[in-house]
């Protein structure tokens, strides 16, 4: 559309300069009237070539999106080398060694967002409307990517665990909250090194620590582990003393187990720590619902 609206813009100019020229009305004669042809003819040939090299995407495209091509990054990697990297890292070791080869190419981070967001939808792990939305709505958060690229990896177990986080973010945004990380590092005292933080919400002045974990009812709870990162939101609410924070621990579904139940929610008490049963959307609307 702007396409056509420039052409017709320079079609008016060249015209009413030949028109000014006839009628003795252009001061500096053949001269403009030729400078504005030769001004129409590279306006022609500038559409035509935006146009033939990326129809229908505008020049301020960036990332792929999901395989699209764009002015900047004319179809990165064909449908076949996601295939094969897709298969490359449902094996073990596979994402270090995808992560290489990708490496090696320099491409700008939103590409590589988007590589990764085909690579699970190759592996039948995420359909494409969901990743769409991911794209539209988590791109450029910090560890979205580091995230994306977990879930891709051979360990079943470690992709339900990433692909909740991310969810927990795409449904956080979905509903006016803004992410400042999903997998944000953290130097735990307790834990003597590096672990990470599963994702921080903001509204407002609020920010919202979150540890998820994907379990189902019937699944052995970890005890020792679950107090372990419950500790963790308390050491990491003391490193940021002066910010408006809550620790909000998730876990997908209630344990059918009572008694495990009761050791959960005193633990939660116990580090002042908010526990919610819940789906990513169901613990967004819960987290909502605090005071």
């Amino acid at each position: 559309m702007k396409n056509k609206m420039f052409r017709n813009d320079m079609q008016r100019l060249y015209v009413n300069s030949a028109q000014s020229r006839m009628r003795g009305l252009n001061p500096y004669g053949l001269f403009h009237w030729v400078a504005s042809l030769i001004l129409f003819v590279l306006a022609l040939s500038f559409c035509s070539y935006t146009q033939a090299f990326n129809p229908g995407v505008t020049a301020k495209s960036v990332g792929t999106f999901l395989g699209e091509t764009t002015i900047h990054f004319p179809k990165v990697l064909q449908h076949k080398t996601i295939i094969e990297l897709a298969r490359d890292s449902e094996k073990i070791g596979g994402t270090e060694k995808v992560g290489k080869r990708l490496g090696k190419l320099n491409l700008p981070n939103e590409v590589l967002e988007d590589i990764y967001a085909r690579i699970l939808i190759a592996q039948n792990r995420v359909s494409r409307s969901e990743a769409e939305g991911w794209m539209h709505r988590l791109s450029g958060i910090d560890g979205f990517r580091a995230t994306m690229r977990k879930c891709s990896s051979a360990n079943m177990a470690g992709f339900v665990g990433h692909v909740n986080e991310i969810r927990i973010a795409d449904n956080a945004v979905m509903n006016s909250f803004s992410i400042k990380g999903i997998g944000v590092p953290f130097k735990d005292p307790l834990k003597k090194g590096m672990t990470d933080i599963d994702v921080i919400l903001v509204k407002g002045r609020r920010e919202y620590v979150v540890e998820a974990k994907s379990y189902t009812s019937t699944t052995p709870i970890p005890l020792d582990v679950f107090r372990a990162d419950m500790a963790t939101l308390v050491e990491y609410r003391k490193a940021n003393p002066s910010k408006d924070m809550r620790a909000v621990f998730q876990i997908t579904e209630m344990p059918s187990d009572p008694n495990m139940r009761r050791l959960i929610e005193e633990a939660a008490k116990y580090y002042n720590v908010e526990l919610i049963y819940g789906d990513p959307a169901g613990l967004i609307e819960q987290i909502k619902l605090l005071p």
